[in-house]
């Protein structure tokens, strides 16, 4: 299956967080996304944390200036 791509650059607190939750409620068991971010909070800390809260791995890291992009897979 194809990795969705999510692109919240753009969104600040607590915005990022939710769109970035809303995306993570829609993964099955397998499914990966990637969540494309600009917003140091979001991506360093608050989705994150969330996904782990709900068993989702988050594979996390920076790609260009101030840009990140973390692949949550649902176990």
């Amino acid at each position: 299956m194809k990795e969705r791509i999510i692109d919240i650059t753009g969104q600040v607190c607590p915005f990022a967080a939710l769109s970035a939750k809303k995306e993570m409620d829609r993964l099955k068991a397998g499914e990966s996304i990637i969540i494309r971010s600009d917003c140091p909070p979001a991506s360093t800390e608050t989705i994150p944390d969330i996904a782990k809260s709900l068993g989702i791995e988050v594979d996390s890291k920076k790609t260009g200036s101030g840009i990140w992009e973390l692949r949550l897979t649902r176990q």
